[in-house]
């Protein structure tokens, strides 16, 4: 459960998407009550928050692929810094394989799923008539989807699972804290790492998505910067690029008032409008939208800064 002083999400579905099915059977999501607002630790979901988090339109194929990313630069870096410790270096990589094994884990999850509804005598699972119609997209019903966990793993998709909680992660700062739903207010994040090439490849598409957005000419002069060697962008870099999107977020903002929200941009629109004119591959609603919050807690960071 969450705690009473967490921003309730509350879920009543009935049933879910093939790969929210997969994200449940994985431990997380699990409902009715979510929190609406999540705190990251050095922009990456705590283990103990990922059963209360709602990852709507997120791929998890995305997510993975993002964890074990991150798992794999840290594990380089420290090799090629030369100062880690023997024992640091095999926790290090122990990480790697935790994403790895749940990386399989998930795919294990999907093939059995598409197994059993194929089983149309037989099988467990049960098919909802009415959302799929009503989304476009098969819909399991929850109930068979428990019953079918219990028989084929053991487990059941409505336990509210306590991952490893660490006071570390927990307590650690900074944080920035994310609205799922509305992408609200959010506090300054850390900006000295360097992202990987999956972030960054998002951020230039959607530095370039907001830039084709505009009738005719934008309203700044940008050129788009380059990847570097190992696809990824330095901290400068990346900085540059989040102040770029958060100017032309608040430019393209005034073009409509649907595209504001009080007095900032409403990322949520904006992004429905730019994912709906995406010609690239590999980027969706919800990476836009969170790249356009980040950009907007960028400038609030370096907007705060005292003038020298």
């Amino acid at each position: 459960m969450i705690d009473a002083e967490d921003e309730a999400l509350i879920d009543t579905r009935s049933s879910c998407t093939k790969e929210q099915a997969v994200i449940k059977l994985l431990g997380w999501m699990r409902g009715p009550v979510l929190k609406r607002v999540i705190r990251l630790v050095d922009g990456v979901i705590p283990d103990s928050e990922l059963p209360h988090y709602r990852f709507s339109d997120e791929s998890l194929d995305e997510f993975l692929t993002e964890r074990r990313e991150r798992a794999s630069i840290a594990f380089h870096n420290s090799v090629a810094s030369g100062t880690y410790s023997h024992a640091d270096l095999v926790a290090l990589e122990d990480e790697v394989g935790k994403c790895d094994a749940l990386i399989e884990k998930a795919a294990i999850y999907h093939r059995d799923i598409a197994d059993d509804l194929a089983d149309t005598a037989t099988g467990t699972l049960r098919v909802d008539a009415d959302e799929t119609a009503r989304h476009g997209t098969l819909h399991i019903t929850l109930n068979s989807l428990d019953r079918w966990a219990h028989k084929k793993y053991g487990i059941s998709i409505y336990d509210t699972l306590t991952s490893h909680d660490s006071k570390d992660d927990l307590n650690h700062t900074p944080t920035v804290e994310v609205d799922p739903d509305e992408g609200g207010d959010v506090s300054s994040p850390k900006s000295s790492d360097d992202l990987g090439p999956v972030k960054s490849r998002n951020l230039i598409r959607t530095l370039k998505l907001l830039l084709s957005a505009f009738e005719g000419k934008p309203p700044l002069d940008v050129q788009v910067p380059e990847l570097d060697s190992g696809g990824g962008l330095s901290a400068i870099k990346a900085e540059q690029v989040y102040l770029l999107i958060a100017r032309l977020a608040v430019e393209f903002s005034r073009t409509a008032t649907k595209y504001q929200r009080g007095d900032n941009p409403n990322e949520k629109i904006i992004a429905e409008r730019l994912v709906s004119t995406a010609q690239e591959d590999g980027i969706g609603f919800e990476s836009i939208r969170k790249t356009l919050q980040h950009a907007r807690a960028v400038a609030k960071r370096v907007n705060a800064k005292p003038s020298t």
